[in-house]
């Protein structure tokens, strides 16, 4: 016992090294210290700042992530002011000052990411402190919308600049697959005595054909959709909490549904492809034309990946206060 209260007076003394533990986002080092000293989450510093409210300032998840392993000492945590009457609300309503480096690609989803870890704080506080104002006179919310302007505009920019290049794509996708509908791979019978057959195309049989025209009408099909989200992006009102779940959403459905129409389209160029050179005893033109036609999918899937996962893991993903960290929680 004697050894543990050196530690904790050592640690009491040296409080500084906590805080810019939590600035830097320490967060194996404080958890393990947390565990053997649950006091310190009360810690306080000449700002009257815990641990949490510098890791909420400086947006490190990871160390605010202990706040769900405290038990029910938590709101109370949650319930500190600092000496401008700041709660951990507050501390989250503001954007960091100098602005921090962005993980995420894009305004728009910085915004997203601003939005969510401020509605995790509002689940974690109590009601009462939702509309409390600090010593500026100025709600969480208030504060929010004041420093976060900037950015949502940059959001409202970057979203409509996707929108608008992925909706011309779209569209000429669209334009391509509907054109295709009426150009039939290897044209049409003619009457030849038989009119039960004229018009009707002349691999109408073959399981090819069929392909070519079931990829033709998803490609349309898919385009189409791509094409109203993206066009409900760019007629949306941008309102603050649109950022959060509507916008993401709809340019999820409208870069999905635009790799569909992409990776569909070739498939009914192959198979078209293929219906024109089979009569070919080598098969090496249809093979090449199909590895070099599926190249610009593959670079489309590599390009937009991390952007679709980005989006979905923010939007339905919440991992702010996941409950898997090993934490001593307090009895």
């Amino acid at each position: 016992m004697a050894k543990h209260d050196q530690v904790w007076d050592y640690l009491k003394e040296h409080r500084d090294l906590l805080f810019k533990a939590a600035q830097l986002g320490n967060f194996k080092f404080l958890g393990k210290l947390i565990e053997l000293y649950p006091d310190l989450v009360h810690l306080k510093d000449d700002d009257e700042q815990t641990i949490f409210h510098i890791a909420i300032m400086y947006r490190h998840d990871d160390l605010f992530k202990l706040i769900d392993q405290i038990g029910f000492n938590k709101q109370l945590v949650a319930s500190y002011s600092d000496s401008n009457e700041n709660s951990l609300l507050h501390l989250a309503a503001k954007y960091p000052d100098p602005r921090p480096l962005s993980t995420v690609p894009g305004a728009a989803l910085e915004m997203q990411r601003e939005l969510r870890i401020f509605k995790d704080v509002e689940k974690l506080v109590m009601p009462s402190f939702r509309g409390l104002k600090n010593s500026e006179g100025k709600t969480p919310r208030e504060l929010f919308t004041t420093t976060h302007a900037g950015l949502q505009k940059d959001g409202e920019k970057w979203m409509r600049n996707t929108a608008s290049q992925c909706m011309l794509v779209a569209t000429i996708i669209a334009t391509v697959v509907f054109q295709a509908a009426f150009t039939v791979p290897g044209g049409v019978n003619d009457a030849g005595g038989n009119n039960n057959l004229e018009g009707t195309p002349t691999h109408r049989g073959n399981v090819v054909f069929r392909i070519f025209v079931m990829t033709d009408i998803i490609a349309l099909s898919s385009s189409s959709i791509s094409i109203l989200m993206f066009l409900s992006i760019l007629t949306s009102r941008y309102a603050q909490d649109n950022f959060f779940r509507s916008l993401p959403v709809k340019l999820v459905i409208g870069l999905l549904t635009l790799f569909v129409s992409i990776a569909t389209m070739m498939l009914a160029f192959i198979s078209s492809f293929y219906l024109a050179y089979n009569h070919y005893k080598s098969m090496s033109i249809p093979i090449l034309g199909t590895i070099f036609v599926f190249l610009p999918l593959l670079v489309f899937g590599m390009s937009q990946y991390g952007l679709l996962r980005e989006i979905l893991s923010s939007s339905f993903h919440f991992r702010f206060f996941p409950s898997h960290y090993n934490v001593r929680k307090q009895k």
